[in-house]
């Protein structure tokens, strides 16, 4: 939905006049220098979560680092977010413990004034991911591509001596994945499905480059 001032991405997201008075224009008051936006997180079954924090960042990636925190959602899921007004900003709900991710996001432009009460966002449970790569013992990095966001969460994990590497807190949804291993050796997958709670293996994942077993 896209409004003046207002944007809801779901990822599975005025001038003055001029006032009269004692035969001068008077001059209009300066436009605040901060906003005060309403967060409530709920899940799935629109059920409000304790805990979460209201984060808003620059860009509309789920990795773009907080800009403003606000404090931890209290029982009825509500927190507030003083943001600057001035500034180009994304909003939405973020789980410290990585359980859940949010499902959309409230985009906010300079000088807006119209927004919403209360901005829901729903938080929905991760996934896990596994894989079996060519790279023994070595680092290996996941970047998750949203179809209508781009980029969209990065994730490192350690392969054991038998390649298997094992992701076990990433966001749910239908994202195109790069795999990277540090030692050498990438792969593109077009499609990977990940289901809330759900846990997915790949099985073994080729790489453009194999290194020698152990390096």
């Amino acid at each position: 939905m896209v409004c003046d001032n207002l944007r809801i991405a779901v990822v599975s997201f005025f001038a003055a006049g001029a006032v009269f008075g004692c035969g001068r224009a008077d001059v209009p008051p300066a436009p605040p220098t901060t906003v005060v936006a309403t967060l409530r997180a709920v899940d799935l079954d629109d059920k409000p979560l304790k805990g979460m924090i209201p984060i808003a960042t620059r860009g509309a990636n789920a990795f773009d680092e907080p800009l403003v925190r606000g404090e931890p959602s209290k029982i009825d899921g509500t927190s507030v977010l003083s943001i600057p007004s001035d500034q180009h900003l994304f909003l939405r709900m973020w789980d410290p413990v990585l359980k859940y991710f949010a499902n959309n996001f409230y985009e906010i432009v300079p000088g807006a004034r119209n927004i919403p009460a209360t901005m829901t966002v729903t938080m929905v449970p991760g996934a896990s991911l596994d894989m079996i790569v060519p790279a023994l013992n070595a680092t290996v990095d996941i970047m998750m591509i949203h179809p209508a966001e781009g980029p969209w969460w990065p994730a490192r994990a350690t392969s054991d001596a038998a390649g298997h590497v094992h992701f076990d807190a990433v966001p749910a949804g239908v994202y195109a994945v790069r795999v990277t291993a540090q030692s050498g050796g990438t792969a593109d997958l077009g499609e990977v499905k990940l289901q809330p709670s759900g846990a997915l293996d790949l099985g073994r994942v080729p790489l453009d480059r194999e290194e020698p077993d152990g390096k």
